[in-house]
């Protein structure tokens, strides 16, 4: 087994100190490594966003979850088959046939499988993956799959199918290994043998045992249609015999009837096949010239020709049960659940039939071509790893390649373009409820979204969770558009479905209360200036007549006619509004003018300085203190991963996960306006303006005459 080659070293990777696999010769003291010490102990294969089969190879107990004994083992795997690590994590090349362990058996088993196929999988005495999987893929097309089972499609064309499906009904059959047929075994080949042999041979010497001296043939098929009926009437017998108030459950109540469609024939015939044979007495006997059960009657009438009586007792039909039980274990032998249905002829030809050697030449070739898949698929797995195992070491053992901005992590699904911003760390999941309920509490900023299945298709959607760790929030909302490009650059179209808030950037949070402080006043500003109300109460007033008329001299547009005096009032209340907001703000300009201009200039500078201070620095605080509690541990955790230690996101990291677009290199900026200007001079802009100037300064006026 190799050994590290040099100290292992760990890293502060997102605030915790995590396994460094820089080279191959690392990857043995994973095995030793304190799983205290993983990143992560078990991920979700759906999560992993790499080679599908590789991915296989690590789930080999395919249950959907790639854990911390996967890993070993896969490394186990790489150890026992190569003497030289160096190949893993480039295979640019392929893999070299000299980096394989000779000294191994099963690894001198798959050499001696390469040399015979070298022309076919080899190039320059290199693996070549490309040429292995087609090779696999072209093996495993085949019908013969080398797990021992033969399935319909293996025996086609070979004149054996008559034993073969003979065998397969007797068997029942055995599932193949991909689960698509079913097929039969070499051991269910000879146990029909074996067991046809034994009927044979019973048949030979059995004689078929008779009923009273007679043929039970006829009586017997007689018997056997009231067989269930007998027993269920002798019960009911019973139940009668043991407390006769019982009776009333044959005695139904009219009014309790369960609904019947008379006009059905088929739910009259299913009443009366439920219903007894007639109704139970207690003293057990069956009367057949009593009053019986019409879907019966003709069968009972046939039972009492054919036994000779008129009432049935049960001791009496205990007795016929006991006389018929050696026929009925010689029908079980010869034509029951067993190979004697197949009859005596038939068996007889099915043991001479040639077909058991051809089956048999098909189970060998099967064998043969069980052992060229397993060494298929152990080179199609060493070449797997030593594509992707050293990155998913770095995904997995540590969460290097997730905090590296030269490649791009297994964790993340893709890109999500928005808003003029890349953002980067997003994973595919199942259920935005599950992982939202759980993700709240990361202190992250989230974004959740339904993306279409692919361009131009009507599939069913899949759901991205996107971490936004830069840029700002204020033009995404639900419902917005979004564009996201998965890792094989597959694009997609779908829209923002739920958020969740959190901080973004340190900036951001900082300046967070001061823009919802002036999301405030502006929303208070609108409401002063918003004369709607005035002008509804006002509309209402007139229209119920309660309004007085103010006399006005009639004017050649109507403006201050008896109609205008409604416009007058609207306007001479918003005048008054106005001037009382700006008579307060005039006197509070002033006030705070003539505080400052008695101050020094230092104890200006100073004061500015502290009520700065007394402002930013709780908030500056409560930012950093936000930001540092962004937990990335919890983001993934919620998408189904085991996460063993703190991930926290820092201002460096954050930049990783969120960019702006980046301009070509070279790429000249025209700063001129390109829209062109369009001069036009509008009238009623110009007197709107002039109406507000003459109003502000006439309130000025206003305001200096009286102080």
């Amino acid at each position: 087994m190799a050994s590290p080659t040099h100290p292992v070293e760990f890293r502060n990777i997102g605030g915790s100190f995590q396994f460094s696999a820089a080279v191959p010769q690392d990857l043995p003291a994973i095995l030793e490594l304190d799983p205290a010490l993983w990143a992560a102990l078990s991920a979700p294969v759906s999560a992993l966003n790499t080679d599908k089969r590789f991915l296989e190879y690590l789930d080999s107990d395919k249950s959907g979850q790639i854990c911390l004994d996967d890993v070993r083992n896969s490394i186990r795997f790489v150890l026992k088959y190569l003497r030289d690590l160096s190949p893993l994590g480039d295979p640019a090349n392929g893999l070299p046939l000299s980096t394989l362990n000779s000294e191994d058996a099963d690894c001198k088993t798959v050499l001696d499988f390469v040399e015979r196929l070298k022309d076919v999988l080899l190039k320059e005495d290199r693996l070549q993956h490309d040429l292995v999987a087609a090779k696999l893929a072209e093996v495993t097309a085949s019908p013969f799959k080398g797990d021992g089972v033969l399935t319909p499609q293996a025996v086609a064309g070979n004149n054996a199918d008559t034993l073969y499906n003979a065998v397969l009904t007797y068997s029942g059959g055995t599932p193949s290994a991909d689960g698509t047929n079913k097929g039969i075994t070499v051991a269910q080949l000879d146990k029909f043998k074996v067991d046809a042999q034994a009927f044979l041979d019973w048949a030979e010497t059995a004689e078929c045992p008779k009923f009273r001296d007679q043929d039970p043939v006829g009586p017997y098929d007689v018997f056997q249609k009231l067989t269930g009926k007998l027993d269920e009437y002798f019960s009911f017998c019973d139940l009668v015999k043991l407390d006769a108030t019982n009776q009333k459950r044959f005695q139904l109540d009219p009014a309790s009837l369960p609904p019947l469609d008379l006009k059905d024939p088929t739910a009259v015939s299913s009443a009366l096949t439920q219903a007894p044979l007639t109704t139970p007495q207690a003293d057990g006997v069956l009367d057949f010239n009593g009053n019986l059960n019409p879907f019966y009657q003709a069968t009972l009438e046939k039972f009492a020709e054919t036994f000779k009586i008129s009432t049935l007792s049960k001791a009496q039909y205990l007795q016929l049960k006991q006389d018929f039980a050696p026929y009925v274990d010689y029908l079980g032998k010869a034509h029951g659940n067993s190979i004697g249905s197949l009859g005596k002829e038939k068996l007889m030809e099915l043991i001479k039939d040639p077909a058991d050697e051809t089956l048999r030449n098909l189970y060998a070739r099967d064998s043969l071509q069980g052992g060229v898949l397993q060494s298929l698929r152990t080179l199609d797995m060493l070449c797997l790893y030593q594509k992707y195992l050293m990155n998913f070491i770095n995904n997995f053992v540590s969460f290097k390649a997730l905090f590296s901005p030269d490649c791009r992590s297994l964790l993340q699904a893709g890109r999500l373009v928005m808003d003029g911003h890349n953002y980067y760390l997003t994973m595919v999941i199942p259920n935005v409820a599950a992982h939202k309920a759980i993700a709240v509490s990361s202190n992250l900023c989230l974004l959740y979204l339904a993306m279409n299945s692919g361009a131009g298709q009507t599939g069913k959607p899949f759901y991205v969770a996107v971490a936004v760790t830069g840029g700002v929030l204020q033009r995404i909302y639900k419902g917005k558009p979004a564009y996201f490009i998965s890792n094989d650059n597959k694009h997609y179209c779908g829209n923002v479905i739920d958020m969740v808030d959190g901080p973004i950037s340190f900036w951001n949070t900082v300046f967070s209360p001061f823009r919802r402080l002036a999301n405030l006043i502006g929303s208070r500003i609108q409401k002063l200036t918003d004369f709607s109300t005035v002008e509804k109460q006002l509309e209402t007033t007139v229209n119920t007549g309660k309004l007085p008329v103010v006399p006005a001299a009639p004017a050649k547009n109507g403006l201050f006619s008896s109609n205008g005096s409604i416009f007058l009032l609207a306007g001479g209340l918003s005048v008054a509004a106005v001037g009382a907001a700006f008579s307060f703000l005039a006197k509070s300009v002033v006030s705070i003018v003539e505080s400052i201009s008695k101050m020094s200039l230092w104890t200006l500078i100073g004061g500015t300085l502290a009520i700065l201070l007394f402002i930013f620095v709780p908030i500056s605080i409560n930012a950093m203190l936000k930001m540092r509690r962004r937990n990335l541990t919890i983001f993934l955790e919620a998408a189904g991963w085991a996460v063993n230690l703190p991930m926290r996101l820092n201002a460096s990291v954050s930049g990783l996960f969120t960019r702006c677009g980046i301009y070509p290199e070279g790429a000249k900026f025209n700063r001129t306006e390109w829209v062109p200007k369009v001069k036009s001079f509008s009238w009623k802009a110009f007197l709107g303006w002039l109406v507000t100037g003459l109003v502000l300064a006439g309130l000025a006026v206003a305001y200096y005459l009286t102080h």
